[in-house]
């Protein structure tokens, strides 16, 4: 449902990858731990696979978050000593998700797909329209009672008794 919401008129999610994601085919994604060091799969383009292409290594991961940091004014240094201090690998991962925050940003708010990478579903090639989110949760909502009257009715077929004639 994530990609999907984003897909909404009232979701950030700037007009310019919106068009993207909704020209895309469900093929066009990668799948990678290597963006931000946990499993995503995000919008196959240039800067996705650049950044997906080998892990970031830790120095550079904790200059990029650190910045990020900076400017969101969290405490770098405590953030980091008391990491390393007490879960070390945690720190690791908490460096590359913060270098990556950056780019999934630039695709975000400004649409920029030569520096920024879109975190998206292979849903993305099932999306062919932009509705508000109050009409996304009727149809969802209208589907899925459509569905559980259909699954009634062959419930109710398949239980109901048979005469031996």
């Amino acid at each position: 449902m994530g990609s999907r919401l984003a897909m909404t008129r009232e979701s950030p999610v700037h007009a310019t990858s919106k068009e993207m994601i909704r020209q895309r085919s469900v093929s066009d994604t990668l799948y990678s731990r290597n963006f931000d060091g946990l499993w995503c799969r995000m919008m196959d383009t240039p800067a996705a696979r650049a950044a997906c292409r080998k892990p970031m290594n830790l120095l550079m991961a904790g200059w990029k978050a650190s910045a990020v940091a900076r400017k969101l004014k969290m405490p770098v240094l405590k953030v980091a000593l008391g990491g390393m201090l007490k879960k070390p690998q945690e720190l690791r991962q908490l460096a590359l998700f913060g270098a990556a925050t950056e780019s999934i940003r630039l695709a975000i708010e400004e649409g920029n797909h030569q520096q920024g990478v879109q975190l998206v579903g292979q849903v993305q090639g099932l999306i062919d329209d932009i509705p508000g989110v109050a009409e996304l949760f009727l149809r969802v909502m209208q589907e899925a009672e459509d569905q559980l009257s259909r699954l009634n009715a062959l419930h109710s077929a398949t239980t109901a008794p048979r005469s031996n004639s």
